[in-house]
């Protein structure tokens, strides 16, 4: 597996980590119902996340977070129930975890990503896991998406994927947001808007660094057409 060509140093800067916590918090959906369900889910106990309601609630998060369409289509919801139902040994073994423990954890997380089936055949299943796991352990997995997390990074999922190569990734990038949680008190920046626990902080700053990129490429791009007209003028 090659190595990914950004890492998260450039975070390492309390300025620039508080400065795009600021612009998620301000700028990312801030009246979307992913939100609003995003705190249910954290609401609820470890011994109440196997219920079909949190399943169902579960379910529905992730088709607001964009889990239903595009690459990711998720299972029909009783084969999903079905497949957390019985891999329900299993996944509580992580309920103890952190972030920190997932050089540790590999191939229990190895056999989890192979045996959860989640998304429907020959799809993404990779950013699916990743979110599915934050909302059941949100102490042990940052979500991953592609179109602020992989571009981030520079990495790819090409649909698909074979599953060993997705995971490869999946751990690729989760091993860099662990080193980065070691080095960082997190907990103080955890509140009651987006930042809700400290792996969702490390996500919510790729979102707002990304965000603040993108506004300044189009800045650049403004004022690159203006500055050609003022030539021409």
């Amino acid at each position: 597996m090659k190595p990914l060509k950004c890492n998260l140093e450039i975070f390492d800067n309390e300025k620039l980590l508080k400065k795009t916590l600021t612009i998620m918090e301000r700028d990312y959906r801030p009246y979307d119902p992913g939100r609003y369900l995003y705190k249910l889910i954290l609401q609820y106990d470890d011994k109440d996340k196997y219920s079909h309601e949190f399943i169902k609630l579960t379910y529905v998060t992730l088709s607001a977070w964009n889990m239903n369409s595009r690459g990711a289509k998720l299972n029909k919801f009783d084969s999903f129930k079905k497949s957390i139902q019985e891999n329900r040994r299993l996944l509580r073994f992580f309920a103890d975890k952190s972030i920190e423990d997932i050089d540790n954890i590999k191939e229990e997380l190895r056999e989890l990503f192979s045996k959860l089936k989640l998304v429907s055949k020959n799809r993404y299943s990779l950013v699916t896991f990743s979110k599915f796991l934050h909302f059941y352990f949100p102490k042990l997995v940052v979500p991953i998406d592609r179109k602020y997390t992989c571009t981030f990074f520079h990495t790819t999922i090409p649909l698909g994927s074979k599953e060993e190569g997705q995971f490869e990734k999946f751990i690729q990038i989760e091993e860099e947001f662990s080193e980065f949680s070691k080095r960082h008190n997190l907990k103080k920046y955890v509140n009651k808007n987006w930042n809700l626990c400290e792996t969702k902080v490390m996500d919510n700053m790729i979102i707002g660094h990304q965000l603040n990129s993108k506004k300044r490429k189009m800045n650049n791009e403004k004022s690159g057409i203006n500055n050609r007209g003022t030539v021409r003028r």
